[in-house]
Parts: structure tokens; C-alpha cells; sequence
């Protein structure tokens, strides 16, 4: 008989031991460990706060039914207590969970806005690295298109045109609405505008300057031609035709006769040489040629 007895006994710690070990380890993960936080909290804050009522409110109704009435209410007091503090944890937890959701996919979208603008610029920078070893290589009509749309926000041109085939796959221009059944209007990529004006803004200073150094008796008569309305616009033909290709850099030549030309600026030397040279200079001008003599050492 004593023999069951110790068994039973044995058998009841044992038990006993199993369970408070399965307790324990419901506390290995933090979550669990806050959730029997706030349960505990929940049982001993409504114990103390609303065991008194519930005394005063369940005992005259439990009294007569049962001598054990007070153990019913603590009891219903702690689930009570337990209920609500699974309850407020889990109602945390929902905002916690909604609050890591909405911050990851904010840092998911700061991370491909942040990427998307590193590769933008990365494709600016090498559209305008492209830009400026080819600019020296462009032809004519290449650099017309470019210029005159660094001079007007939109021009309308042929889309079958090479140039304007070539200057839009490489993304320096770009197409905003047809204009016919075979134009279209476009305008200059703003990526590489700075650096376009910059590079023309060169040339033409770079022009200037050489035109007025290397030839000096060509410059000073046709710059004092420009800036007096009086002077002299007959200049020898053989010196017009020596230096043609030099005056061509900074001037539109037009011929109006064989022995008659129109002088004109190209688009920016005026304002350049007008600061050269600090005069009001006109925008054109017209010159003659005379027959040149073997004695002649000065254009006019």
C-alpha cells in the first residue's frame, strides 16, 4: 500500500517537474516570453483593480449557491486578467507587424528610388561622355541641328533624315509630337544642353581669338567695317581669296556678283567679338573686290 503510494507520489512530481520544464520552455523565444509578460501583468493588474468589484458584484449571487464562491471569483478575475493581456499583446503585435511592413517596403522603395537615380545617372553621364568625344568628329549638319536647337526650344524636321536618325538613337535629341505625315518636332535632350552650349561657346571664343591674332591686317579693316558705317568695304581680291577660308570660320559669306559679297556673323560672334573688342559692331556688311597689283602688302 505504501509502495502505490510513494509510485503515486513519484509519479505526481515527475509530472509536476514535465510541466514547469514545458513552462519554461515557452520562454525560450522572446515573443513567447512577452506574451506570459503581458499575461501575468494582465492577472495581477485585474486583480488588483477589479477583484473588489467583482466581489461586491458576483457575491451576493454566489454566496448562497456555494461556500467556495470567493475562489470563483478569483478565478474568473484571473482569466479575466490572463484574457486581456493575450488580447492587448496580440492587438501589439498586429501594429507592430503593420508598422515593420509599411517601414520595410518604405525602405524597399527609398532603395530602387536610390538605384533607379544612380543608373539615370549613370546613363546621363555617359550620354554626355559620348557627346563630347564625338562633337569634334560631327559634320556640319549634325552641328547645325544641334545649334539650332540650342538656339530654339523646338524645330521641326524630317524623321526619315540621317542626321536626325542618328542624333535621336543616340539620345541627344528628342522627338515630342509629328508635325506631318513625316516630321516630327523635336528638341534638344537637356542632359547634354549645358555641355553643348559649353562646347560651342569655346569654339566660337576660340575662333575669335585666333581670327584676331594670326590675321591682323584682315581683322583690323573688316572689324573697323563692321563698327563704322563710313569706312571702306573694298578689299583686294587677292588677299579676300588668301584669306576666305580663315574668314569663313567667324562669317557667313554670301555672294551677291563675283566682285561683290555680303559679310555676315555667324550665330554668337557678334556678341563675342563685340566684347573683344568692347564696339558696337554691325551684323553685316557688305564688301567689293578690287584687282589686285603686285605692290599691294594690305588688303584694302
Amino acid at each position: 500500500m505504501k509502495g502505490n503510494r510513494c509510485k503515486i507520489v513519484e509519479a505526481f512530481l515527475v509530472n509536476a517537474i514535465d510541466q514547469f520544464i514545458d513552462f519554461i520552455a515557452t520562454l525560450y523565444t522572446p515573443k513567447r516570453a512577452l506574451a506570459t509578460l503581458f499575461m501575468l501583468t494582465g492577472c495581477i493588474l485585474t486583480l488588483d483593480l477589479f477583484l473588489p468589484y467583482f466581489t461586491r458584484l458576483l457575491e451576493p449571487a454566489l454566496h448562497p449557491v456555494t461556500p467556495e464562491y470567493k475562489s470563483y471569483i478569483v478565478a474568473t478575475v484571473v482569466c479575466i486578467g490572463i484574457s486581456s493581456g493575450i488580447v492587448i499583446f496580440n492587438i501589439l503585435c498586429w501594429c507592430w507587424r503593420v508598422v515593420a511592413t509599411f517601414y520595410s517596403q518604405r525602405q524597399e522603395q527609398l532603395r530602387n528610388s536610390r538605384l533607379a537615380c544612380e543608373a539615370e545617372q549613370a546613363n546621363n553621364l555617359k550620354l554626355v561622355t559620348d557627346f563630347k568625344t564625338a562633337h569634334a568628329h560631327l559634320s556640319a549638319g549634325k552641328l547645325s541641328i544641334i545649334r539650332r536647337l540650342l538656339t530654339v526650344a523646338t524645330e521641326s524636321y524630317l524623321v526619315a533624315c540621317p542626321d536626325i536618325t542618328f542624333m535621336e538613337r543616340a539620345g541627344w535629341i528628342l522627338p515630342l509630337a509629328p508635325s506631318s505625315n513625316d516630321e516630327s518636332v523635336y528638341k534638344i535632350n537637356p542632359v547634354i544642353y549645358t555641355i553643348a552650349n559649353k562646347l560651342w561657346n569655346d569654339e566660337v571664343e576660340n575662333n575669335a581669338l585666333l581670327f584676331m591674332s594670326n590675321e591682323q591686317s584682315i581683322y583690323q579693316f573688316i572689324i573697323t567695317a563692321f563698327s563704322d558705317a563710313t569706312s571702306s568695304t573694298e578689299i583686294s581680291s587677292s588677299h579676300f581669296s588668301l584669306y576666305e577660308r580663315h574668314i569663313k570660320t567667324c562669317f557667313d559669306l554670301q555672294t551677291i556678283t563675283t566682285h561683290c559679297y555680303n559679310l555676315k556673323f555667324k550665330l554668337r560672334y557678334k556678341e563675342k567679338f563685340e566684347e573683344l573688342v568692347n564696339q558696337r559692331l554691325y551684323s553685316q556688311r557688305m564688301f567689293t573686290l578690287a584687282e589686285s597689283t603686285s605692290a599691294e602688302t594690305v588688303p584694302y
